[in-house]
């Protein structure tokens, strides 16, 4: 790695350092958090290409922290996401094997995942319910965080209901994150002693560093900053109401999952929330009674639905078009759904190809 830390005059304003693999200094370089000079070359050391194994496990936390000191060690790229609020743990089992390897992997991506019908029809009276209330209604509803699929909260939402890691003294994401996360999180770090050393020697003038580098690193001060409205900046942790907005609604509580944490509450919208998700309930058992009646309808042999409620005699060699009237469907034909039958024999265009009879898909 080559990095251009500051300098004297007497040796232009700049030096030019070359870290080797083997350098002291490069581990903190690797780290660098802007604070000592700017990096302007590095040399990687590449791999040959490999594939990965991954499999993921969901498993009670009863033993999450016996797992967290050996989980890492089992599997290379080994990772666990912790649900507190359902005490659950997914652990991922991530593995390398060789390129060659098959894989039976399916695409796990968000619009291909199965969700409950039922909380889809609870989501839609919901919304619906915001749509026709008024703007202040709309307003609140727009900082619900969704949580139909487990999220990662990286630490910088403090809503009271997403997870901020208080219970285990977890550090912060450290490029997504506000003053109050920063808190004491230097003396998180083993070797962060190590680190100011080297940045010492870098930039001892700390042309690099900042007020709020300088808090961050517990060099000077502290990154909380108190004063009226700071929770709701997020520049501390509130300890009293007058840290929040309390002439706007928002109060100095308990978190709802962990008491110990503080933070700014609506209660009044909690409130206006809770509503919904009840009308919702209710929309969805009323949903279900009236669907219980019609459990097994429809089941003799040879009936049908049209989606008018109304049962359709289906015969044999016929089918219905939508329309309500069965077409026949005579040996030679086939309907192409415009209605109308086309012989066999014909040579027929479909959406400019070719389609010559031998091709043909018989839909009757």
């Amino acid at each position: 790695m080559r990095i251009v830390a500051p300098a004297p005059a007497s040796q232009g304003f700049a030096v030019v350092r070359e870290l080797g693999a083997d350098h002291p200094d490069l581990d903190a370089a690797k780290v660098s958090l802007g604070v000592l000079g700017v990096v302007s070359q590095v040399t990687l050391q590449l791999q040959p290409m490999f594939k990965r194994s991954v499999t993921f496990l969901e498993r009670d936390d009863s033993d999450r922290a016996a797992q967290v000191a050996v989980w890492g060690h089992l599997h290379e790229f080994g990772d666990m996401t912790w649900l507190p609020r359902q005490g659950k743990v997914i652990y991922r089992q991530d593995d390398r094997v060789d390129v060659s390897s098959p894989g039976d992997g399916l695409n796990d991506y968000l619009g291909f995942r199965s969700f409950p019908t039922l909380g889809l029809i609870v989501a839609r009276v919901a919304e619906e319910h915001v749509e026709e209330s008024s703007d202040m209604a709309r307003c609140l509803a727009a900082g619900v965080l969704p949580a139909s699929f487990p999220m990662q909260a990286y630490g910088f939402t403090n809503d009271g209901s997403s997870f901020t890691g208080y219970p285990v003294g977890a550090a912060p994401q450290w490029g997504k994150n506000r003053n109050f996360a920063f808190d004491g999180a230097i003396a998180k770090y083993a070797k962060s002693g190590e680190f100011l050393k080297v940045k010492e020697r870098y930039d001892p003038d700390g042309v690099f560093s900042s007020e709020w580098s300088d808090r961050v690193l517990g060099i000077d001060g502290s990154p909380n900053i108190v004063h009226k409205g700071c929770a709701i900046e997020g520049l501390c942790i509130c300890s009293h109401d007058s840290h929040c907005a309390p002439e706007q609604g928002y109060y100095c509580r308990p978190g709802k999952m962990y008491a110990e944490a503080r933070h700014p509450r609506d209660e009044a919208t909690e409130a206006v929330l809770g509503d919904i998700i009840a009308q919702g309930s209710d929309v969805v058992l009323s949903f279900l009674s009236d669907t219980d009646g019609l459990e097994g309808q429809g089941e003799e042999a040879g009936y049908d639905y049209d989606g008018s409620g109304d049962p359709m005699p289906v015969q044999e060699g016929d089918r219905d078009d939508g329309s309500g009237d069965p077409i026949p469907v005579q040996e030679g034909d086939r309907d192409d759904g415009s209605g109308d039958r086309t012989e066999s024999g014909q040579i027929e265009h479909n959406f400019g190809k070719e389609t010559r009879p031998e091709e043909k898909v018989a839909l009757g």
